[in-house]
């Protein structure tokens, strides 16, 4: 734009030099000051100019549109012939933010709504960020930013989570596997003798050893005592979020890590089976373990696990989980769930006693050459991209 106005300013100069009249010298003189007056309009502009950015939801899938609307206001009675707005996207599983740029004007002592919306392809939690407005005149030889104190835009990001995938995974049941717990069921009796669940009148097939002797005595009758049921975690998800970047499908193999980890939760916490979820957060460099005893349990974990992002190691999960120095619990079953896999890592993994079984869920690519694995007599499951319901239907949890 720059160069039309150099060819305006020639003409305009030719043009005075041919008819040196007043109406010439005006118009070189117009075009002449020109970048000096769109300057000081545009700057006028960029102090009177105020936007507000919305986010429709706050919960999204993969390839749904989220809404987004930008509400721009200009106090002054002078138009702007061009804004840019610049929009920052930004999903944890990605590399780099996305932009979006969207150019309108903006009427002079008015209000005004633009619409548009975005998706994710994959996984992760989005950010969203009104970056800049910059304001041009219609030339583009002059630009203002509108002050960052005049932009306001929702900061709560959006978490973009898989669909459960319904599964026909077998669950077992570790309740009487003897694995320690503090909190016992209110609804179902055990054998854990450090707790009473109830006394009841005897019945034939009780055990003497659980008659209370001393309630008898008060009722003259025979009391038994049942005792309780512990509440343990019989299983831990422990998911490396690793995926190699430079692979052109990495990406999908995260999705398949996350959407795997989400629906074994969800076909878990439907068949209350207490469990946990555990994964590596690079950003922070701690492992995270959260429980999953509720639907509040399952979408904070699942938020947290997306807001990890991709882990930069392979294995950190696994490892830093095995080779802590207490094993605060005891699991009946971890499922490792993983893009790659090595000999060091599962050696550690099953040496920890953590828990009475261990199964790998290697998530790959169909069209790929299958990765290299240990020589083990673990269970290794391969899950495959855009399909994990036949995988996981041989899975015994």
């Amino acid at each position: 734009m720059i160069f039309l106005y150099l060819v305006i300013a020639a003409i305009s100069a030719i043009f005075y030099v041919q008819y040196n009249e007043v109406i010439s010298l005006l118009l070189l003189i117009f075009v002449m000051l020109f970048p000096l007056i769109s300057t000081v309009v545009n700057f006028i502009l960029s102090r009177g100019i105020t936007a507000e950015l919305k986010i429709g939801t706050k919960n999204s899938s993969a390839g749904q549109n989220i809404p987004l609307t930008l509400t721009i206001k200009n106090k002054s009675k002078l138009p702007v012939s061009c804004a840019e707005v610049v929009l920052k996207i930004k999903v944890t599983s990605a590399k780099k933010p996305e932009t979006i740029r969207i150019n309108t004007p903006i009427f002079p002592d008015n209000r005004q709504t633009l619409t548009t919306s975005f998706s994710s392809e994959h996984f992760g939690i989005v950010s969203i960020a009104l970056d800049k407005i910059v304001l041009y005149d219609f030339l583009r030889l002059s630009r203002f930013r509108v002050s960052k104190s005049s932009i306001v835009y929702d900061k709560e990001p959006v978490v973009v989570l898989p669909d459960p995938v319904e599964l026909s995974t077998t669950l077992t049941d570790y309740s009487d596997s003897g694995l320690d717990s503090d909190i016992y069921s209110d609804s179902k009796a055990g054998d854990d003798p450090s707790e009473i669940f109830a006394i009841r009148d005897y019945a034939d097939g009780d055990r003497m050893s659980r008659i209370h002797w001393k309630l008898t005595a008060k009722q003259d009758k025979l009391m038994v005592k049942d005792y309780s049921l512990p509440l343990c975690d019989g299983c831990l998800l422990l998911t490396d979020t690793y995926t190699d970047r430079s692979n052109s499908k990495g990406a999908s193999l995260y999705d398949t890590v996350i959407e795997t980890a989400v629906s074994l939760s969800t076909l878990m916490l439907n068949e209350n089976m207490r469990h946990r979820i555990a994964f590596f957060n690079d950003s922070a460099d701690e492992l995270c373990e959260m429980p999953v005893y509720s639907d509040e349990d399952f979408f904070a974990s699942a938020s947290a696990l997306l807001d990890s992002g991709v882990c930069s190691r392979s294995g950190s999960a696994a490892q830093v989980y095995a080779l802590r120095d207490e094993i605060g619990m005891r699991f009946g079953h971890v499922v490792f769930i993983c893009t790659a896999i090595s000999e060091g890592t599962l050696s550690a993994l099953t040496a920890s006693g953590l828990a009475n079984r261990y199964t790998v869920l290697l998530c790959v690519d169909p069209d790929s050459p299958p990765p290299a694995i240990p020589e083990t007599e673990t269970d290794i499951l391969f899950v495959p991209t855009g399909g994990i319901c036949p995988a996981l239907a041989e899975l015994v949890i």
